[in-house]
């Protein structure tokens, strides 16, 4: 079967840019502080905004690629190089646990928060109509919330054979193994450092879901997130 690709998050990250582009040079990313994501990561709608969740997801993929820089400077041995994009990496995870565990008032269950960060839907060749892609937009606002689950839910009602694909990144475990690796450099084990982060890298959670014909679940799953 001939697919069609539709992005999702790309559509609502769209809302973040000025947030990302100042991270991406070195400012502070506008992580809201009120009604993001609850602690199993679905998002309150009656209190969140599409937009806000937007800024978390692009506030996440900024990390992701902080931490994917140091692990290039720690292969090209450059510890201040590394040192420096994991720090970076660490102020933003952390704003990011703080907004989410402050506006909650508890943390949950230990490792539960998951930050949205990718997500596509594949149509059958000639489904992917004009008409359709706008209907896609209610499935795009569940996505940069992490609501995959009404995604898919949405998709089956729409009568279309579809797969959708997400990657969320589980919080809590990716910054333990960011401050790790932070932690080894400071006591100048770059090897340990630099595996913590493949770690964390490696950790992100994705998984494909198949709607209409042959629908089905494809899972990728860190074993401890």
């Amino acid at each position: 079967m001939n697919w069609k690709t539709v992005s999702l998050m790309l559509v609502l990250c769209a809302f973040a840019v000025a947030a990302s582009f100042r991270v991406m040079h070195g400012g502070a990313p506008d992580v809201p502080t009120a009604g993001l994501v609850r602690h199993t990561a679905v998002v309150d709608a009656e209190t969140v905004t599409a937009q806000k969740a937007a800024i978390i997801a692009a506030a996440g993929q900024n990390a992701v690629a902080y931490i994917n820089a140091a692990r290039g400077e720690l292969q090209e041995d450059n510890p201040a190089g590394a040192k420096r994009f994991m720090a970076q990496a660490s102020a933003i995870l952390t704003q990011i646990r703080n907004s989410l565990h402050r506006d909650q008032g508890d943390r949950g269950p230990a490792g539960s928060l998951r930050v949205p960060l990718w997500a596509q839907v594949r149509l059958a060749d000639g489904q992917a109509s004009p008409a359709m892609q706008t209907r896609l937009e209610t499935a795009t606002n569940h996505a940069i919330q992490g609501r995959h689950d009404k995604v898919v839910e949405y998709l089956g009602s729409l009568g279309v054979d579809a797969a959708y694909s997400y990657i969320d990144m589980p919080l809590d475990a990716t910054l333990d193994r960011l401050n790790g690796a932070r932690e080894a450099m400071d006591q100048g084990d770059g090897i340990k450092a630099l595996a913590l982060l493949d770690a964390a890298n490696d950790g992100l959670f994705s998984e494909t879901h198949e709607v209409g014909t042959g629908g089905g679940r494809r899972d990728t799953a860190p074993d401890d997130a």
